[in-house]
């Protein structure tokens, strides 16, 4: 159902556009749509032939109730976004290939955008196009850096979205480099798997998963998107709060690590999310770290909200990333 398609040169670019339309033909989706999906995915891919390396673009058709549209999902081996707050604000620029609307025309365009930027991995960027009268759902986005000696995260994460619910899932291996990279990995993948279960339930299988590997700190965080109904369970110390005008409220969790028969059976919270912004950060960050001091940030898309906390709060000392969902 998807395609992918590599990003070598200019020539790469009208293949993904041609790709869209081709794709929007086959799955009936509205001609508007289809030139919107276009526009994005050209900006996207010029702007992995400008600033990335090893870029792809990945097309697949979606639906949202009754609605048609195509998903386009932009991953690179770059170097991470060094000021995404000012490159999905920025001034559209005429010079050079593309329309010159760059990341802030994708975001306009888009119904929906996730943003993942991780420092000396790269960028994954999903653009979800569906009809302009489609009620948007939640948009994620994910900073993450390495241990300044490390050139690999011992964090990793994972988002897994379903026509009724949204899956936050964010590993922190024990220690820092590629062998706490593992076990998040491992932590990440096997939560994806049994991301239907409830949270608490998806850890107990993690936990299993985990069995000779160095282990790891584990959050599994699921939203309702019909009633806005969030549940969480947290092994090891990943913060989870949501976080509005009014304050915030941290979700308790159980002291352990997954995988090395640590502490106690992870526990399940539930709450409502009442619109608040959902925030979950790795120990990189200090544990008194209070995203709800950044009330602007807490009212629009979570980027500037979340880039802001890990440029201003990562001890330096640790891997760090933080999660975001509004």
């Amino acid at each position: 159902m998807s395609q992918v398609i590599a990003m070598d040169d200019g020539a790469s670019v009208a293949l993904a556009r041609r790709a869209v339309r081709l794709l929007g033909d086959r799955h009936q989706v509205a001609e508007h749509e289809v030139e919107r999906a276009a526009i994005v995915v050209s900006e996207l891919a010029h702007n992995q032939l400008r600033h990335a390396r090893l870029g792809e673009v990945t097309l697949a058709p979606i639906t949202r109730g009754e609605h048609r549209g195509i998903e386009i999902t932009a991953v690179d081996a770059g170097d991470g976004l060094a000021d995404p707050v000012e490159a999905f604000a920025g001034v559209p620029k005429a010079e050079g290939p593309g329309l010159g609307i760059g990341l802030a025309g994708v975001r306009r365009l888009a119904t929906e955008l996730d943003v993942e930027s991780r420092t000396l991995e790269g960028v994954r960027i999903r653009a979800r196009i569906l009809p302009e009268h489609t009620r948007a759902g939640p948009s994620v986005v994910l900073f993450g850096r390495p241990h300044p000696e490390e050139s690999l995260s011992g964090d990793d994460a994972a988002i897994v979205r379903t026509e009724t619910h949204l899956t936050l899932i964010l590993a922190d291996g024990l220690g820092h480099g590629p062998e706490a990279r593992k076990a998040a990995t491992i932590a990440c993948r096997c939560c994806t798997q049994h991301a239907d279960l409830r949270p608490d339930q998806a850890l107990r299988e993690c936990d299993l998963s985990l069995r000779g590997s160095r282990g790891s700190a584990v959050a599994v965080v699921s939203v309702n998107l019909q009633t806005d109904a969030v549940s969480a369970s947290i092994a090891g110390n990943v913060r989870v709060g949501l976080y509005g005008p009014d304050g915030g409220q941290r979700v308790p969790y159980t002291p352990s690590v997954l995988g090395r028969g640590r502490g106690r059976p992870p526990q399940l919270s539930t709450f409502p999310r009442r619109g608040r912004t959902l925030v979950l950060f790795t120990d990189g960050l200090p544990d008194r770290t209070d995203p709800s001091l950044d009330r602007a940030g807490l009212l629009g898309w979570p980027l500037g909200l979340a880039w802001r906390l890990l440029d201003r709060h990562h001890n330096g000392r640790d891997d760090a990333t933080v999660l975001a969902m509004r």
